[in-house]
Parts: structure tokens; sequence; C-alpha cells
């Protein structure tokens, strides 16, 4: 490499040094093409296999990336053609001696600017419209939405750096088919205006992935790396700032357009989601943003609502899982909910779980899973009440949960039924029939072959109605014949009715079919 530079002085020197040896270089005066007044022109020598740089097309998307927001001019000389007249030899003059001409294209060295863009960010917010951020935006990203929101701000202080956010309003494509693809990652790091990154991992959680934006720092060294980011106070400053910025221009989607947040939140929800269970510094922050169905809200609904809603002596947000909206609104779990007019959270997919369960609390009201054993506090009475029946409902307990085996950890009789039968919860260390689909896929997935999930029913506790007529007459045939094969068929329905209702795939589906049919033939015979 070779630098030849003119300064004030007049003189003209020559730097010379080999790319693997720059720190042995050697300074001579240069007998070279004269610098008019001063100035500095960079020779490279590249290597044979390099021969692409010499491209203009190549050089200029390489400007183009690195340095279109160059506060000076960038230049690129590129061959282009031109027409030109020039006289037509193959003619004779005309009469009046005037030389034929005809139009020739040739080519000619011509010089001109790459880097025309305008850092939008460097500018006043009072002097950039709308229409200026959506250009930008549209431009910089190769975007063709227009963008939701948009946070346009610097800070000044330990750390100095520009940021220009954006909050699109369409899935980006990458992340319509994989919601976490490194490839997506579109926050791009300057600095002093020069290109530097746009996939670095560690400038934004991934939860924030879906956020467009540019980054301009003043404190970072122009060779920036992953490893001097990773070591960086400044970029755990600047990660603060950004995560915070973000979530307040959520926030504000969220409190002065309802709609246009409901479609957000229908796009990237799911990304909120994820920063709640990742995110404990901002979880705070990004639970008054969830939304879910619920069975007082024909839309979405967000706990702000739901507790605003709630009636004096509600103490709880409840909330039940099922395979789908419909299925967990005629969970059995609910009855005594429902019965008390209470609201009911309808979860049906397990992110919105693990989402509730790391919220565990909203505005001093605990939050608590229906389909759980444990979700409902008992006062005195009740509990009272409840050990009075169980020890009435003892033999019958034990004789179900010999003839269900370790399909079930016990048997208990229910306070929360009001019409059914009975019903299929958690206990306290289970997880819920979605959930443990999702991890049976994920260890397909893995190929997880220890067998974890083969007894997928190992830690459900099966509640009965004490007060239901098929309970009642399964316990006065158990009084009567201590075993019996109509009494097994009676308790392998109720079973694999709740099981069902709970939203569990049967292991069976034709044998339950069968039972079904056998014992409705017993009734109609008797």
């Amino acid at each position: 490499m070779t630098v030849i530079t003119k300064g004030s002085s007049g003189v003209q020197l020559k730097w010379e040094a080999t790319a693997d040896k720059l720190d042995q270089y050697t300074i001579s005066s240069d007998n070279s093409e004269p610098i008019e007044t001063t100035g500095t022109r960079i020779i490279l020598q590249l290597k044979d296999e390099s021969d692409q740089y010499l491209d203009d097309v190549a050089l200029r998307a390489l400007i183009e990336k690195y340095s279109e927001f160059i506060p000076f001019p960038i230049e690129l000389q590129r061959s282009v053609n031109r027409p030109e007249s020039v006289p037509d030899t193959s003619k004779e003059p005309d009469a009046d001696g005037t030389i034929p001409m005809k139009t020739v294209t040739k080519k000619v060295l011509e010089w001109s600017v790459v880097n025309n863009k305008k850092p939008l960010w460097l500018r006043p917010v009072k002097d950039c419209t709308q229409a200026d951020y959506s250009e930008f935006y549209k431009q910089t990203f190769n975007a063709y939405d227009e963008p939701a929101s948009h946070a346009h701000f610097s800070v000044e202080g330990n750390v100095d750096f520009k940021a220009l956010l954006f909050l699109p309003s369409e899935v980006p494509y990458e992340l319509s088919r994989d919601m976490f693809a490194s490839s997506a990652r579109s926050l791009r790091l300057y600095v002093k205006r020069v290109f530097i990154n746009d996939k670095f991992e560690d400038l934004i959680p991934r939860w924030l992935l879906f956020i467009r934006g540019v980054v301009d720092s003043e404190d970072l060294p122009l060779n920036v790396g992953r490893e001097i980011l990773q070591q960086s106070r400044s970029l755990r400053i600047i990660k603060q700032r950004l995560v915070k910025k973000c979530v307040d221009m959520i926030s504000d989607l969220a409190a002065t357009n309802e709609t246009s947040y409901q479609s957000f939140w229908k796009n990237f929800g799911k990304y909120i989601k994820v920063g709640i269970i990742e995110d404990e510094k901002a979880r705070e922050d990004l639970v008054p943003l969830t939304r879910f169905f619920s069975s007082k809200s024909e839309n979405l609904t967000s706990l702000v609502d739901y507790v605003s809603r709630m009636p004096s002596d509600q103490k709880y947000i409840y909330y039940v899982v099922g395979e789908s909206r419909a299925q967990a609104s005629m969970s059995p779990a609910l009855e005594s909910i429902k019965k008390k007019g209470y609201e009911v959270l309808y979860v049906s997919e397990p992110i919105d779980e693990m989402t509730l369960q790391n919220i565990e609390k909203f505005k001093d009201k605990d939050i608590f899973d229906v389909g759980r054993e444990a979700s409902i506090e008992l006062t005195d009475e009740e509990k009272s009440e409840k050990e009075k029946k169980n020890n009435d409902f003892e033999n019958l307990r034990k004789y179900m949960k010999e003839v269900l085996g370790e399909k079930i950890t016990r048997v208990e009789v229910s306070t929360r039924l009001v019409d059914s039968p009975a019903t299929l919860v958690q206990s306290e260390y289970g997880v819920s029939p979605n959930m443990q689909k999702y991890l049976r896929a994920q260890a397909v997935v893995e190929n997880d072959d220890k067998g974890q999930f083969a007894n997928i029913f190992n830690q459900a506790v099966l509640e009965i109605n004490p007060e239901h007529p098929i309970v009642i007459s399964l316990k006065k045939m158990h009084d009567n014949q201590a075993d019996s094969e109509d009494a097994k068929d009676n308790i392998n329905l109720i079973f694999n009715t709740a099981a069902l209702s709970a939203g569990y795939v049967l292991d069976n589906a034709a044998e339950y079919s069968k039972l079904v049919t056998r014992l409705m033939t017993k009734m109609a015979s008797s």
C-alpha cells in the first residue's frame, strides 16, 4: 500500500508498507504526479485473486453498504457509453459544403458521487416529516410496508449516540419462516456514520429481533468487532437505552391507537411474550402490553382491563389452558368460577402458559391456572367440607385409583365442579395437556429416546363431583359389589371423558368409543 500526501508545508511525501507488515514502513519524498494545494492519494496493490474489486459495480456496492452516510462525497470513476456526433466519411459533402454527421457511442471515464443518501438520524426531529421517515425506512431496509411507529432520539452523557428505530407493520419475510432467524437482524450499527454491522447479537435482545433501525455511536472504535462489543461498557449502556426506547415506542402505540396495536399484537405479540419469559429487567414494562382471549371480551384483552373488571370479592386472576379458545371455555374446571361470575383468560399456546407463569402476579393479584390442583384457595369452611366428603368417598376414591393405575396420582373430591361428574387437573408439579404435547413434539425433534414423556398422565389428579348422579351411582355400585366390570367401565368412561374435556389426546380412542357404545347398550336394555 502506498500513501502520497501533501500538507500545508508544500512538501509531497510517500508512505509505503506491505499488508502483512504494516508496522514496518518507509517515508520518503515523492516525485510522482503533484497534488494540487493539499490532499492525499492512496494506492492499493491487489492480489491476483482479488481482481473483483476492480469492478466498478462491486466497488459501488461496497461504498453504498459501508459509506453511504459519510458526510463528505465519495466519487467513483467508471466507464460509461456516451453518444457523440462525428463526420460521416462514407458520404460526400452536401452541395453547400456541409459535412454529413453521424452519431456514434464512445466509452468515456466519468466521476460520479456514490454516497448521496442523507443520514436522517442526524437531522433535528422538528425538521423531519412522516414522509421523510417512511422513505428512509423503505429505502434503508428494503421494506414495502409503512412503519407502525418510530423513535428518533439522541443520548448524551457517559455514551454519545444517535438512533432511529422503526416498528414494522408487517412481519419481515425472514421472520415469517423462522421467528428467530439470524438473517432477519436489521439494527444497523454505525460508528461516526461508517457502517459496521447489522448482525451483532449483543446490540439488542432476540425478542426485539423484528425492530428495524440505525444506531450511530461516537464512542466505539471503527475496528469494532464482536469481542470488543462484548467487553464494551458503552455497548451495555446503548443496549439498555435501545430496549427502553423500543418498549416506550410499543407502549405509546398501545396507548394511542388500539386498532394498530391489535394488528401489531397479531404480528409480533409472541416476541413480547418471549421478552417476558427471558428478560427479567423489561418484564414489568412488558406485562401491560400482553393480550389474551377472555370469557368477558369479544376482542383480546389486557391484564389492566381484566383487573379493572374484577368484582370486589374476586381475589385472583384466573386462566385456563385448552387446545383452542372454544375448548378452553368448555373446561369443567371452570364451572364454579363461572357460577361466581368471575372472568377467565383462555390460553391455547404453550408460550402463553409460560408467559403467565413468569408474570405470577399483576396489580397485587396472583395469577392462577384453573386446571391445576392448587389453583383455588379454599376457606377453612370449604376445607373442612372437602375433607368430610373425601372421607365419605374414601373407598370409592381408592378403588378408582386402583382401576386407573398410573394414569393418575390420586382421586380427590372436587370443589370446582357444578355440572360435570369429574375433571382432570394437574398436581403442583405437573404440566398442562398443551404443554405436554409441546414437550412431546420437542422430544421427537431432539430425538429424545429416554421415554420421559411416555406416561403422560402420571402427574394428573382426577377430581370427582360428589353431588353428581353418575358419581353417586358409582359409589352405590361399588358399595354393593366391591369389584364389577360395570364399575370399571364407568370409571374408565369418567376418566376418559374428563381427559378429553381437559384437552388430552386419548391413547386409544377406538377403545373409548367401544366403551361408550357398550355402556349405552346396557343402559338401553335395563
